[in-house]
């Protein structure tokens, strides 16, 4: 419970993070595993695969900070609005998915 907000902190800015840097690395091209499966997706086949979700656990954990966001306090006193940071997050990973994130 004391890591709570500490990993709602960091957790979607890393993902929004790995979202860009694979978008850089590949450079508009697919390229690699990596480039078919993007981190953030929403595919609907995977229901049909018998899957409870359609979401990847990575669009999922992201869902989770935005609907709750904690604040950490760092030396007594409270950091930035987590509202903020997760608004950039957001636009980060929408800005730097692929297309075929929604397929």
């Amino acid at each position: 419970a004391r890591a709570d907000p500490l990993l709602n902190y960091v957790l979607h800015r890393i993902i929004a993070l790995h979202c860009k840097v694979t978008a850089k690395a590949e450079g508009g091209k697919k390229v690699g595993r990596g480039a078919d499966q993007p981190l953030i997706r929403v595919i609907e086949k995977r229901l049909n695969e018998g899957h409870d979700s359609p979401f990847s656990a990575a669009t999922k954990a992201v869902a989770v900070c935005a609907a709750n966001p904690l604040y950490l306090s760092l030396m007594g006193t409270p950091s930035s609005t987590s509202y903020s940071s997760i608004q950039s997050s957001l636009k980060t990973i929408v800005t730097y998915s692929p297309a075929s994130a929604n397929a």
